[in-house]
């Protein structure tokens, strides 16, 4: 598993030593990017925080979440529609 991370997870000296992963590994090297609000959010807090996923994630960012209620479950509903 460790020779298929990315080279600057490996040099990581904060980076636990066990590592769960779930998915594509080869994800972990491209250009990534967390979109963060509010829990409680606005109709258009939410409608931007969509758009804003459906266009990074078409420039071929990957969207990093934490799974939370709000504005991370709305940007997780539009990447998971991609995928």
């Amino acid at each position: 598993m460790w020779s298929r991370l990315p080279q600057h997870f490996r040099e990581y000296t904060g980076l636990s030593s066990v590592i769960t992963a779930l998915g594509d590994v080869s994800l972990l090297s491209c250009e990534m990017i967390i979109i963060i609000g509010r829990r409680n959010s606005s109709v258009n807090g939410r409608n931007f925080a969509s758009k804003l996923a459906l266009d990074l994630s078409e420039a071929g960012f990957v969207i990093v979440s934490e799974l939370v209620r709000g504005i991370d479950t709305v940007v997780n509903s539009i990447i998971y529609k991609i995928i």
